[in-house]
C-alpha cells in the first residue's frame, strides 16, 4: 500500500452490539479499581493492588524468550520493562485543576524530601527532570498528560523509581509500598540513571476534593521498543468511573483514494538568544519528514519569525515548500531579529485571508499555491524562549477565546519556556496550545526536539484523519480490521489513537490506498 495516501470517509455505520457494565473481553483487558476510578489495562500487564487507593502495574520481557504476550508466560519473566502506578488522593491546597496537580507533582519530585529507604529519595537523587511534551485535555477529560526525561545520580530499577514516584504522588512516606509487595529484585535486573516518565493528572470534578494520577516509567535506552505498550498503559481514555456502564459498537468506513492534507507553519524566534534552538530544530527535520510521510500525509511547510510575517525563502522559489533541505534552512533565520517578539501576532498576520472574511490577504494567502489548502489541517508550531508580546504589535491584548486560530480550527503547538509566573503574566503561547488541542514542549530540552516533532506529526495525523469514531472510546478496547484482517496497534506500522482523540490514525504499509473496508470495534462509556 502507498504510504503517501490517506483516506476520505465514504460511509459510516454504527451498530450497537451490547450495553452492560462489564462489556470488556477478559482475555484482552482487565478492569482495575483504584479509589473511585477504574483503569482498563491490557490483559498482559501484571497488576499489584497495594490498597484501595493505590496499585502498580508492569509489563515484562523475559531475557531468554523475548517479549511475553500473556500473563501466564510472563510469570517467568526475569525483569520488567515498564512499571506503572495508579493513585487516587485528596486535593491539596491551591490545586484547582489538573494543571495545578501536575505542577505539584513536578515541584515535589525536584525539590522535596519525602521518601524513605529502601526506595530512592527522588528530591536528592534527581539530576534533571526535563519535560518533553504536555497535552492539555481538560476540556474532554479534566486531565493533562506530560512526558519527561528523568535522570538520577545513581542507578535504579524502574520498580524503584515507580515506587518513589508513588510516594511523591501521595506526599507521605507512610504511603510507600513495602518491598515485599512488589516483584523481587534479582541479580541481573537492569538498572539505569535515565528514564522516560509519563504522568497523567486528573482533576475529579465529579468526585469533589479528589485527584487521580496515572504514570509509567521506562528505561530510556529501551523506550523506543515499547512506545505502543507505554501508550496503552498511560492513555487517559482508559480511566473511567467505577460506576460506569459500557456499550460496545462497530463503526464502519469505506476508504476512498485521496490525500490527507496537512499544512505546517513554523514560527521561529529570531532574537539573539535562539541560535542553539534553531540549530536543534533544523537537525530533526528528517525525523519530522519521516513521521508525517509514515502517517500518509500530503504535507507542505512554511516558516515565519516572531518579528515578521514575511515567509522565509532560502531557495527563492516561494515560501511554501516540501523540500527537506529548504525546511532545514528556513527554520534557521538567524539571531538578528527584534527583541520585541510576538509569534502569535505574526502567525495571525501570515494566516489572514480575504476568502475567510479578512480585510486583506496575509503572506500565506498571497503565495501561488496558498496555505492552508482546502480541507487541509493547519498546524502552527511556535518556538520562543521569551514571553509573547502581542500588545506591542496589535495595540490590544490577545483574546484567547476569540481569535483566528480558535475560530478556524487551527492547532497551535508551543515549544517555549516552561510555565512560570513571569511567562504566564506576559504570554499566551501555552494557553493557546491548550485551547486548540496542541502540544506544549520545553524549549530548553534540546535533546528531545526530535520526540516533540514526532509527537506533533502524530497529532497532525489525528487532526487530518477521516476515521472519526462516533463515541470517545475506551482506548484499550479498540480493535481495527481492514478488509477483514486485524490491523496491529503500532505507531510504526499499524494504527493508533492520539491522546485525547477519537480518531484512528494509520501508519506505514497500513495506510489504505482507497476502497478498503475499515471496521473499528470498541467499547465506550454509556451516557
Amino acid at each position: 500500500m502507498n504510504k503517501l495516501t490517506t483516506l476520505i470517509v465514504a460511509g459510516l455505520a454504527t451498530v450497537l452490539v451490547g450495553c452492560e457494565k462489564d462489556a470488556l473481553h477478559e482475555e484482552q483487558q482487565t478492569r482495575n479499581d483504584v479509589g473511585s476510578r477504574s483503569v482498563i489495562l491490557p490483559a498482559d500487564f501484571d497488576v499489584t493492588s497495594v490498597n484501595g487507593d493505590k496499585s502498580f502495574f508492569y509489563f515484562g520481557k523475559d531475557s531468554a524468550q523475548g517479549r511475553s504476550t500473556n500473563v501466564s508466560t510472563r510469570a517467568t519473566a526475569s525483569y520488567y520493562d515498564i512499571a506503572g502506578i495508579m493513585v487516587e488522593r485528596d486535593l491539596e491546597t491551591n490545586e484547582e485543576d489538573a494543571s495545578d496537580i501536575l505542577s505539584t507533582i513536578v515541584s515535589r519530585t525536584q525539590y522535596n524530601s519525602i521518601a524513605e529507604n529502601p526506595w530512592p529519595d527522588l528530591s536528592s537523587e534527581v539530576d534533571s527532570l526535563s519535560r518533553i511534551s504536555l497535552y492539555d485535555l481538560q476540556e474532554n477529560y479534566s486531565a493533562v498528560v506530560a512526558s519527561y526525561n528523568l535522570t538520577t545520580y545513581s542507578d535504579y530499577t524502574i520498580i524503584e523509581i515507580a515506587n518513589a514516584l508513588s510516594q511523591v504522588f501521595s506526599y507521605t512516606s507512610a504511603d510507600g509500598v513495602p518491598e515485599e509487595t512488589l516483584p523481587a529484585k534479582t541479580e541481573g535486573d537492569p538498572v539505569s540513571d535515565e528514564f522516560r516518565v509519563f504522568i497523567v493528572a486528573f482533576y475529579l470534578d465529579n468526585n469533589p476534593g479528589k485527584a487521580f494520577l496515572l504514570a509509567t516509567v521506562v528505561r530510556e535506552t529501551v523506550y523506543e521498543n515499547y512506545v505502543t505498550e507505554n501508550s496503552r498503559g498511560v492513555n487517559p481514555g482508559n480511566v473511567v468511573s467505577q460506576n460506569a456502564s459500557f456499550s460496545s459498537t462497530t463503526d464502519s468506513f469505506t476508504a476512498q483514494a485521496g490525500s490527507g492534507l496537512a499544512d505546517f507553519l513554523f514560527v521561529i524566534d529570531n532574537s539573539g538568544s535562539m541560535g542553539d534552538e534553531q540549530t536543534a530544530i533544523s537537525q530533526v527535520a528528517t525525523d519530522f519528514q519521516n513521521t508525517i510521510q509514515n502517517s500518509g500525509l500530503d504535507y507542505r511547510i512554511a516558516t515565519v519569525t516572531t518579528d515578521s510575517s514575511t515567509l522565509q525563502d532560502n531557495n527563492s522559489d516561494g515560501g511554501i515548500t516540501t523540500s527537506l533541505e529548504e525546511f532545514e534552512n528556513d527554520v534557521q533565520p538567524g539571531t538578528g531579529g527584534s527583541g520585541t517578539e510576538s509569534g502569535i501576532y505574526h502567525a495571525e498576520q501570515a494566516l489572514l485571508s480575504v476568502a475567510e472574511g479578512d480585510a486583506s490577504d496575509g503572506s500565506l494567502a498571497l503565495e501561488t499555491n496558498p496555505m492552508p489548502r482546502t480541507n487541509a489541517s493547519m498546524n502552527i508550531i511556535m518556538m520562543s524562549d521569551e514571553p509573547e508580546q502581542y500588545y506591542s504589535y496589535a495595540g490590544s491584548e490577545f483574546d484567547i477565546d476569540n481569535n483566528l486560530f480558535v475560530d478556524r480550527g487551527y492547532v497551535v503547538h508551543a515549544i517555549v519556556e516552561p510555565d512560570t509566573e513571569y511567562y504566564d503574566a506576559n504570554g499566551k503561547y501555552s494557553d493557546l496550545a491548550g485551547k486548540t488541542g496542541g502540544l506544549e514542549g520545553d524549549i530548553n530540552n534540546l535533546n528531545s526536539f526530535s520526540q516533540m516533532i514526532i509527537d506533533i506529526s502524530i497529532i497532525a495525523g489525528g487532526t487530518t484523519s477521516s476515521f472519526e469514531l462516533a463515541h470517545n472510546p475506551v482506548s484499550e478496547t479498540v480493535t481495527v480490521k481492514m478488509d477483514g484482517s486485524t490491523v496491529p496497534r503500532s505507531q510504526n506500522n499499524g494504527w493508533d489513537i492520539p491522546f485525547g482523540s477519537n480518531k484512528i490514525v494509520f501508519f506505514g504499509t497500513y495506510v489504505p490506498e482507497g476502497g478498503e473496508n475499515i471496521e473499528v470495534t470498541y467499547t465506550y462509556v454509556s451516557p
